[in-house]
């Protein structure tokens, strides 16, 4: 039963896997920057009651699996997320800044289980990223 939320009499199971993209496809995603990522991920999703299950930041683009309440939207979720980690970012390093946007609107989402390797190299392609 891991990874389950106790919610009165009833125990919820709400996982959703998560692929986001930098504008642009520009790997910004290294170094100080990817540690700042995942602290801030983390803190975002702390504060709105998820959990990660399993987080992977790559040069441009991040993969994410969260425990989510069952009130909570999954649009809610990485808006939240993305909205956060772009204005701090944005705000500690000056070549994230430079950056018009440092996030593309669109991202990938599916419930339940893993995403599967195909899924997301699906997804890269459609969003011009190799990586």
């Amino acid at each position: 039963m891991q990874n389950n939320r106790k919610l009165g009499v009833s125990l919820v199971k709400i996982e959703y896997s998560y692929v986001w993209c930098t504008k642009r496809s520009i790997g910004v995603l290294i170094s100080d920057v990817k540690v700042r990522l995942e602290e801030l991920i983390l803190e975002k999703l702390t504060e709105i009651g998820c959990s990660i299950i399993v987080l992977k930041v790559h040069s441009a683009y991040v993969e994410m699996k969260v425990n989510a309440p069952e009130n909570i939207s999954p649009l809610v979720i990485i808006h939240n997320v993305k909205k956060h980690s772009s204005r701090f970012l944005r705000k500690e390093f000056q070549h994230v800044r430079r950056m018009p946007s440092l996030w593309t609107r669109i991202h990938m989402v599916q419930t339940g289980s893993t995403l599967s390797s195909s899924d997301l190299k699906s997804f890269l392609r459609s969003q011009k990223l190799t990586d």
